[in-house]
């Protein structure tokens, strides 16, 4: 499954680097915060932000 989404403007710039040095082409789990979007036609958007990445 690929999900899109922003980064957490709580995460810092040095554990964004320690997260891609540590998880890139690797299993992990994240912790993500799911906003959903229902507009007024009824239609709705839902969006992600990476809140944390943990290792398997």
């Amino acid at each position: 499954m690929k999900i899109n989404g922003d980064i957490s403007a709580d995460l810092t710039q040095d554990e964004i680097a320690q997260y891609n040095r540590d998880f890139s082409n690797e299993e992990c789990m994240v912790t993500l915060m799911k906003f959903t979007t229902i507009y007024h036609n009824g239609n709705e958007r839902t969006t992600y932000e990476l809140m944390k990445i943990h290792p398997v």
